[in-house]
């Protein structure tokens, strides 16, 4: 690397809530990049569990510690983490996730090589709660495409977003508009391809845990439906901007973004099971196929008019034969019924 490039230090935000059981691999995934001139910003956004305790273990200078002592969720954290910035770059590490070693000095080779870049972004690998590897996310992604053509989404980890100070000072930080919705950091990508160049590293580089977060399990038990409209409207926004030059979260534009999402809701109003359909899928993609049963059952309850409701435990059953998933992980109800009619597990 060049001589700027050993100069540049970089800021990683890293907020947490309730991440005991991952936050100290997390934290040493950082510690022990190859790449070592880095702070870490850490806060713990009032967590109910050991996580503030863990964080407190570690006195590495190069940690830096905040506190809060009611939950701002995830985005206002970010932002506040934004403003204590020190760095030549600034990138994420989410605190029941990490990184490979190589991570950071790799990101920061892309703008030795390229100093015309503003940002990179990274393929990443998905694992279980448990650390198995559940996929790997290897694919193109064109970033130019992604700024010009409303038609084209891409599929990344918005924790491997990696960015010049620069980029910070031009674009500003999460829009407030997605708190507690999630989708801020699609949006905020998109904001940043649109004046910047970036670069996708065909490497998997960021580590991905796939599981019942605090958030998904709270969407579940409150019925919010924000999580399964927020990237359709997000893609609004992008058709907007791209084919009329509107910001649909400026002030004087949001009516058309309020519009389409009162249409993007009213589905979910209209046919009350239709949440609980989305939510069993949101844990098929875990894996978690005894929550996705379960709660496919309710769909049932809900709206047994419903054909479609009927489709998915059946459907739920056959991927638990189809991936030999192990006995313990299959309903009670349906283990015994199984066992009744002597089915071989």
């Amino acid at each position: 690397m060049d001589r700027a490039a050993n100069r540049s230090m970089v800021s990683i935000l890293m907020p947490c809530y309730n991440a005991e059981s991952f936050v100290k691999e997390a934290i040493f995934s950082m510690l022990n990049q190859t790449w070592q001139d880095l702070e870490i910003l850490i806060c713990d956004d009032a967590s109910t569990d050991s996580t503030r305790q863990i964080i407190d273990g570690f006195n590495d200078h190069r940690i830096r510690k905040f506190y809060h002592n009611q939950n701002m969720g995830y985005l206002l954290t970010c932002n506040e983490l934004f403003q204590s910035v020190q760095g030549d770059f600034v990138t994420f590490q989410d605190a029941d996730d990490y990184s490979e070693p190589g991570r950071i000095a790799s990101c920061l080779e892309q703008f030795t090589n390229n100093p015309v870049l503003g940002f990179v972004t990274t393929d990443f690998r998905s694992i279980s709660k448990g650390g198995k590897t559940m996929f790997l996310s290897s694919h193109l992604v064109d970033l130019k495409r992604f700024k010009t053509d409303p038609e084209y989404s891409i599929s990344i980890c918005g924790a491997s977003i990696f960015i010049k100070r620069q980029v910070l000072d031009t674009i500003g930080f999460y829009h407030p508009y997605f708190a507690r919705k999630g989708g801020e950091d699609y949006e905020w990508l998109f904001r940043i391809a649109r004046q910047f160049n970036g670069f996708h590293i065909r490497e998997a580089l960021y580590v991905y845990r796939m599981y019942d977060s605090q958030v998904k399990l709270y969407n579940m038990r409150h019925g919010n439906i924000d999580s399964f409209i927020i990237h359709p409207a997000i893609e609004f926004i992008r058709k907007i901007w791209i084919e009329r030059g509107l910001y649909l979260l400026e002030e004087e534009n949001k009516f058309w973004l309020n519009e389409k999402v009162k249409q993007l809701e009213e589905p979910f109003y209209k046919d009350n099971s239709m949440f609980y359909r989305a939510t069993a899928i949101e844990f098929l993609n875990l894996m978690d196929f005894k929550r996705a049963f379960n709660i496919s059952l309710i769909a049932i309850q809900k709206r047994p008019d419903k054909p479609i409701n009927y489709v998915y435990p059946f459907y739920i059953i056959y991927l638990i034969f189809r991936r030999k998933v192990p006995f313990q992980l299959i309903p009670d109800s349906v283990r015994a019924q199984w066992k009744n009619k002597n089915v071989l597990l």
